[in-house]
């Protein structure tokens, strides 16, 4: 059998990796083949954050549901969906490009995953293992901090390296659907029962239907599955400009709103009624009650039709403003002593301690409003509203 055609089929998910380290230049080659992958346009509208931080790792193998494995890994690639910095470089270049949208996200997310899976093969020609993490499309939020993403910007895959252990070499590769179960002649058929348990033998043994009720509940009914939809649910609010409606948002609204930001609750404008609704962010919380039950129904209904989330703390970064206000301030003394105070835990607190020692409370308030005020604005820009200062 030709050597590209038995790598491909004998690839296997490695989840247990041995203490062997991967050389600088087999992590070269693994990422080389990455950039050599089939791509639309030549654009590669992918970026790779090549994860060395075991800091980082420790975060994402909490932030992907809970697996240690993540941490343990020996090399982690997030392949990121990037139409961002082409739009960008069109900006740039006074090329006056549209806005992007869903159809760009989809193409990056192409070229993304197609890198991914030259990453993997190249991986295992060199007797490295790997594993997919989709979870990584989940806690859209903290993912976004962690990796430091800007909006337009969608984890699109996470793979995890390492050597395989024995145990992992052994292990037999779950059996894939026959060619007659996947493969359509010229137009898409639609299955009936019988064709479907014929796809999903290898699947399931025994009892069929208890065993797929049991994976619909372990896998597209369970929680983690619920979080990805509303995490992407989010990336894709990020690419919804044309509303289609003549809306006028008076920036006071939005900016009380950021103002008010806190992770206990999501808010979102109601452009109907022209007011901010919120709702406990964790729905087993006592304040989660029947109305805000049939609130967040309705939210659901109307999303992006009605009902749009605001930001969130971590869409307004509140450090971040604090650290481009201190390096506002003309004295580089003045700077040093605000930077030293936010460094670490209680840094809030020490900031706004210093900020009254050295007379420029007014100053920091005056600053935050106008932060506050351009968040506001590209919210509105964002999701194609017009805005008004009342």
């Amino acid at each position: 059998m030709n050597e590209i055609i038995k790598e491909l089929i004998e690839r296997k998910s490695v989840r247990v990796f041995n203490d062997c380290e991967i050389s600088d230049s087999d992590r070269n080659m693994i990422l080389t083949a990455a950039l050599q992958a089939p791509t639309a346009g030549n654009q590669q509208l992918y970026t790779i954050i090549d994860v060395k931080d075991q800091a980082i790792k420790n975060q994402l193998a909490e932030s992907c549901d809970h697996q240690p494995f993540i941490a343990k890994a020996k090399m982690v690639l997030v392949f990121v969906a990037d139409p961002l910095k082409w739009h960008d470089a069109f900006t740039y270049g006074d090329c006056k490009p549209r806005e992007l949208g869903a159809g760009d996200l989809l193409l990056a997310i192409d070229d993304a995953l197609i890198s991914a899976q030259n990453a993997v093969i190249a991986a295992w020609s060199l007797g490295i293992g790997s594993c997919y993490i989709g979870d990584i499309m989940e806690n859209r939020e903290k993912q976004k901090v962690i990796l430091g993403l800007p909006d337009h910007t969608f984890p699109a895959a996470m793979v995890v390296f390492g050597y395989p252990t024995e145990q992992q070499m052994r292990r037999e590769k779950p059996e894939r659907a026959d060619l007659k179960d996947i493969v359509q002649i010229d137009r898409y058929h639609e299955r009936n029962q019988e064709e479907l348990q014929a796809m999903l033998k290898n699947n399931f043994k025994g009892d069929s239907k208890e065993s797929l009720q049991a994976f619909c509940n372990r896998k597209f009914n369970s929680d983690f599955s619920k979080e990805m939809q509303r995490s992407v649910k989010g990336y894709l609010e990020e690419y919804s400009y044309e509303s289609g409606l003549d809306v006028v948002v008076p920036l006071k609204i939005i900016i009380d709103g950021i103002e008010g930001a806190n992770a206990d609750w999501n808010q979102y404008l109601d452009i109907e009624k022209m007011e901010v609704v919120m709702l406990p962010e964790d729905t087993f919380e006592a304040e989660f009650d029947e109305d805000d039950e049939k609130l967040s129904e309705l939210i659901d209904e109307q999303w992006n039709v009605r009902f749009f989330s605001l930001p969130s703390q971590y869409d307004i970064h509140e450090y971040s403003i604090m650290e481009q206000f201190i390096y506002s301030l003309p004295k580089e003394k003045d700077q040093s002593m605000l930077l030293n105070a936010i460094r670490g835990r209680g840094a809030f607190r020490r900031f706004k301690d210093k900020l009254i020692q050295m007379g420029i409370v007014q100053q920091w308030y005056d600053y935050q409003e106008g932060a506050y005020r351009k968040i506001a604005i590209k919210w509105c820009e964002d999701h194609g509203f017009n805005y008004s200062e009342s």
